[in-house]
C-alpha cells in the first residue's frame, strides 16, 4: 500500500514529473539555539550560493544545534529580495516597508497618468519592425509567467540539481510529492518514520489550488535533537511577511515545536478563506436581490433583442454565483476535516493526554526543548477556534445557497400566478367575444341577407349607388363596439390594478 515509508526521499520520477523549475531567489529562515534562537534570514538565488549554504550553514543531526530551518520557496513573478546573509528580522521589516512605499508610489504614478490621459489622449506608440519580434517574445514570456503563477506550488525557484541537494539536506520526505499532486484536495498528514537512521515526524500540508495563493508545506522534525526542517512551496510576498511576523513573535523554545509551521499554515489558509467567503457571500447576495426582477427578465426574453441577451448574461452570472458558493462550501468542509486531524494530532503529542506518544516524551526530556510541552494545548485550542469559524462560514454559505433556491422558487411562483391570471383574463375575453358572436352574428347575417334593398332581383337589376352608406355605418358600429369592449374588459381593470398597487406602496 502507498503509506509513508522509512528513509523515503524524493525520487527522480517525482522531481521530473511533479515539479517544474525556474531558478530565482528564495529565502532561508533560521532560528537556532547556536544563535540564541534569534531569527535570521538569507536570500539565496544562484547554485553556488545554495551549495555554500548547504555545506556551511545547514545544521547537522549531531545534537549540537536545535531549532528551526525553513525555506520559503517563492512563486514566479514575485518581487526579488536583495541578497543578504544571516540578516535580522529588522532588515526584513525595512525591506517590506520599502516595498509598501514603492507600491503606493506606483499607484500614485498610475493615477496621475490616468488623469493626464483623460485631459489629452496620447497616441499609441508605433512599434518598429525590428522590435516586433522582441514584442512577440515578451508577450510569450508574459503568458508563460502567468501560467507558471497558476502552477506556483509546483514551480520551484531552484534548478533541478539544486533542489535535489536541498531536498536531501532538508530531509524532505517523498510523500510531499503526492500531496502537491492532489491539487484540488486539501491535505494534512502526520506520520512517524525513520529518516537517516533517526526517528522523525513528517508533516505535509496542501491547500486547494481552486483559488489563488495556494500553498504547500513539508516538515521533518527530529525529536532526538530538536531540529525542524521545513519548506513552504508557492509563497507570495505577503505570505512570506506573515510567516516572518509570526515567527518573530515566538519565544526561543517555541520555534522548535513540530506543529508550529502547520499551525501557521492553518492561519494563512484561514486568512485566504476569509477573503473568499466575504467576496462570495457579497456576490451571491447581489444575485439573490437580482432574482426579484425575474419576471421583467422573462418579459425581456420574450420581446427578444439586446434585452434578451442581457437577461441571459445575468442568468449565467447567477448560475456561476451558485456554483462558486457551493464549491467554496465543499472546500471549507474538506479543509475543516483536515484541521480536525491536526487538532487530534496536537492532542496525541500532548504530554497530558492519554494518547501521548512515549518516544516523543523521552526525546524531549533529553533535549533543551522541554519548554515546548504545553504548546500542544495552545495549538489545539487555536485550531478548534478556527474550526468553529469554518463551521460558521459553512452555515453562511449553506444559508445563501438555500436562500437563492428559495428566492428562485418564489419568483417562479409569482410568475406562475401571473400566468394563471393572464390565462383567466384571456378566457374571460374569449367568452365575451364568443357571446357577442353568438348573439349578434346570426341575426345580423339574416337581416343583412333578407332586408337589404341594394340588389334588384328583376331583369335589369343593378347595385344602388348608396351601398357605401352600409360600409361606413358597419365599420363605425364595429369600431364602437370593439372600443367599448376594450375599455370595459381590458383598460379599466388594468388601471384599477395599477391604482391598488400605488396605494399599497404608499401605505
Amino acid at each position: 500500500m502507498d503509506w509513508a515509508r522509512d528513509n523515503f526521499g524524493l525520487s527522480d520520477d517525482n522531481l521530473n514529473a511533479v515539479f517544474t523549475y525556474m531558478p530565482r531567489d528564495s529565502i532561508v529562515v533560521q532560528i537556532l539555539s547556536g544563535h540564541k534562537f534569534k531569527l535570521e534570514y538569507s536570500s539565496l538565488g544562484s547554485d553556488s550560493q545554495w551549495n555554500d549554504w548547504l555545506s556551511k550553514d545547514l545544521p547537522k543531526l549531531d545534537g549540537k544545534d536545535s531549532g528551526l530551518v525553513l525555506i520559503l520557496a517563492k512563486r514566479p513573478g514575485e518581487v526579488p529580495v536583495p541578497h543578504v546573509q544571516n540578516a535580522s528580522s529588522n532588515e526584513w521589516a525595512r525591506f517590506m516597508e520599502s516595498q509598501t512605499l514603492g507600491e503606493k508610489d506606483r499607484v500614485r504614478r498610475e493615477h496621475i497618468k490616468a488623469l493626464a490621459a483623460l485631459g489629452e489622449p496620447k497616441p499609441a506608440p508605433i512599434v518598429p519592425k525590428e522590435d516586433a519580434a522582441d514584442a512577440a517574445v515578451d508577450q510569450l514570456m508574459a503568458a508563460a509567467e502567468r501560467s507558471a503563477r497558476r502552477r506556483g506550488v509546483r514551480t520551484l525557484p531552484f534548478s533541478l540539481d539544486t533542489f535535489k541537494r536541498v531536498a536531501e539536506g532538508m530531509h524532505t520526505h517523498g510523500s510531499i510529492a503526492r500531496a502537491i499532486s492532489q491539487a484540488d484536495v486539501p491535505v494534512f498528514s502526520a506520520d512517524r518514520v525513520e529518516m537517516d537512521g533517526k526517528t522523525a515526524w513528517v508533516y505535509n500540508c496542501r491547500s486547494s489550488h481552486a483559488w489563488d495563493s495556494d500553498l504547500a508545506l513539508s516538515v521533518t522534525y527530529f525529536p532526538d535533537c530538536g531540529l525542524t526542517f521545513a519548506i513552504f512551496y508557492g509563497c507570495h510576498l505577503s505570505a512570506c511577511d506573515e510567516i516572518f511576523r509570526r515567527l518573530a513573535r515566538m519565544q526561543s523554545h517555541e520555534a522548535a515545536h513540530p506543529l508550529l509551521l502547520p499551525g501557521i499554515f492553518a492561519e494563512l489558509e484561514y486568512s485566504r478563506h476569509k477573503a473568499l467567503v466575504d467576496a462570495t457571500i457579497i456576490d451571491v447576495e447581489s444575485r439573490i436581490f437580482e432574482l426579484n426582477t425575474l419576471q421583467q427578465e422573462s418579459e425581456q426574453r420574450r420581446l427578444g433583442g439586446v434585452a434578451a441577451v442581457d437577461a441571459d448574461k445575468k442568468n449565467i452570472a447567477k448560475r456561476n454565483a451558485w456554483l462558486n458558493t457551493t464549491y467554496l462550501r465543499n472546500g471549507l468542509i474538506s479543509w475543516n476535516t483536515q484541521l480536525a486531524k491536526m487538532a487530534r494530532h496536537a492532542d496525541d503529542i500532548n504530554p497530558d493526554s492519554d494518547r501521548f506518544e512515549a518516544p516523543l516524551l523521552k526525546s524531549r526530556e533529553q533535549t533543551p526543548e522541554r519548554g515546548t510541552v504545553g504548546m500542544e494545548t495552545k495549538i489545539r485550542k487555536r485550531i478548534q477556534s478556527i474550526r468553529e469559524e469554518y463551521e460558521d462560514w459553512t452555515r453562511d454559505c449553506t444559508m445563501r445557497v438555500d436562500g437563492m433556491a428559495m428566492t428562485t422558487q418564489w419568483a417562479q411562483g409569482e410568475i406562475n400566478v401571473e400566468i394563471s391570471y393572464d390565462a383567466k383574463r384571456d378566457s374571460q375575453h374569449m367568452r365575451s367575444i364568443a357571446l357577442l358572436t353568438m348573439v349578434f352574428l346570426p341575426g345580423t347575417f339574416l337581416a343583412s341577407v333578407f332586408s337589404m334593398s341594394f340588389f334588384d332581383w328583376k331583369e335589369g337589376a343593378s347595385v344602388s349607388s348608396y351601398i357605401w352608406i352600409y360600409f361606413v355605418i358597419a365599420i363605425f358600429m364595429t369600431l364602437l363596439v370593439i372600443g367599448l369592449w376594450w375599455y370595459w374588459i381590458v383598460y379599466r381593470p388594468s388601471k384599477i390594478h395599477t391604482w391598488e398597487e400605488v396605494e399599497g406602496e404608499d401605505v
